[in-house]
């Protein structure tokens, strides 16, 4: 599609204008079709010999008037045209007819036992049993190994379950589980799913939480920000961990920022690791960090543990948080509350509420192929350990220089 695109920089329209209005009438024309994959923001700069922040605004822009949809680790979609205006997910109220009905709703949680144990996962499953408890219907926990059961097995244990909620473990796209799942037909949402194949459930937009930081540490007037985070040992890296990465690199080339790919720092993370890895990992990253000599002043890192490991870096440098160095996390684990960081918390009532929803929804109205999804927007929690950069303090004044 990119060859059908024509900039005129002789037109008196803004670049991102151009962009916007060309792919407004691919899609309206039919020459874009529904839920077709666009290319991403890097190939658009490449293929139209624009700046990233360009593209990135006509994005925002085709978002905003619900042309487009981000879907979290799978990319850019022209949205469907019965999908522009969102449409709210009614559920009956106890007074009525339907509502009867839910009385009989009964959901299989399908997890496993490290899922179900994780803080936040907890969070989410607390508040969806609240949610179908609040319709009177019942649910009950079916634990599986992580690379799922066969279909006989499944069914034995799913006994007079008439939907399910799946939550998938960790990073683990499981797409053979989930398409057994989808072949029971019964309605199905999941949560913690990153697969390939399309459901419906809750997602995450990263790219927004990304944002969210960024332009928190930018409105404190930060430029120079580097990112501390890791690589898998001998894996391939986890697809929130790159989403992160990407995010911040684009945000940083919107902005006009001095960053790129040099500014992410790492060291080696192994899955299933000691449980201070992630403590001592960031530590070392803080070092080579501090090392460079590159005069940050605010340090973006992939989750809390890290910002905790980087904090201890810089204090054993003799720096402080937040006078000398800035630093942000991203998750919101009880560690960030207690040192008072910065971070993103993550929307997990409103995923738990919403899935209630989506499968109260599908439950009344079964429909095949109906395909209802939820994106949450993670919120910026800002705490102690940022701080408006001082009008006084050059780059090469900042201590991260030594």
């Amino acid at each position: 599609m990119l060859n059908e695109l024509k900039i005129d920089r002789a037109k008196p329209a803004l670049l991102g204008e151009q962009i916007c209005s060309q792919i407004k009438e691919m899609i309206n024309s039919g020459r874009l079709t529904e839920s077709q994959k666009l290319p991403t923001l890097r190939e658009f700069e490449k293929g139209l010999g624009v700046g990233i922040c360009t593209v990135q605004k006509a994005f925002v822009q085709l978002e905003k008037e619900k042309f487009i949809s981000k879907r979290p680790h799978l990319g850019i979609f022209v949205q469907p045209e019965s999908e522009r205006k969102p449409f709210p997910i009614e559920i009956p109220s106890a007074t009525s007819n339907t509502n009867e009905k839910l009385k009989d709703l009964c959901v299989a949680i399908v997890t496993d036992k490290v899922s179900a144990a994780n803080r936040r996962n907890l969070t989410v499953i607390e508040t969806f049993e609240s949610a179908i408890s609040s319709r009177q219907g019942k649910t009950f926990l079916i634990d599986i190994p992580r690379n799922g059961l066969p279909i006989d097995k499944l069914k034995e244990l799913l006994g007079d379950a008439n939907t399910i909620f799946y939550i998938g473990y960790g990073e683990e796209a499981n797409d053979f589980f989930v398409r057994q799942l989808l072949s029971l037909k019964l309605p199905l949402a999941t949560y913690s799913y990153k697969g390939n194949v399309k459901v419906s459930g809750t997602l995450i937009d990263w790219e927004w939480a990304v944002r969210e930081l960024m332009e928190h540490l930018i409105s404190l007037g930060h430029k120079k920000i580097a990112m501390a985070s890791f690589y898998l040992h001998e894996q391939e890296n986890f697809p929130w961990m790159v989403e992160r990465e990407r995010a911040f690199l684009d945000l940083a080339a919107f902005h006009y920022l001095p960053i790129d790919e040099n500014d992410v720092y790492k060291e080696a993370f192994y899955e299933g690791g000691p449980s201070d890895q992630g403590l001592n990992v960031g530590e070392k990253v803080g070092e080579k960090i501090f090392s460079s000599h590159k005069n940050y002043t605010a340090i973006f890192a992939i989750n809390d543990e890290f910002a905790e490991g980087v904090s201890r870096a810089a204090r054993k440098r003799g720096l402080r948080i937040p006078e000398d160095l800035s630093i942000t996390g991203f998750d919101n684990d009880p560690l960030a509350i207690a040192q008072g960081l910065t971070t993103i918390a993550h929307p997990l009532e409103e995923d738990g509420k919403a899935i209630a929803d989506i499968l109260a929804e599908l439950y009344l109205n079964p429909t095949e192929d109906k395909i209802n999804q939820v994106i949450n927007k993670p919120r910026l929690i800002a705490r102690k350990s940022t701080r408006k950069l001082s009008k006084q303090l050059t780059v090469e004044e900042n201590k991260c220089a030594v």
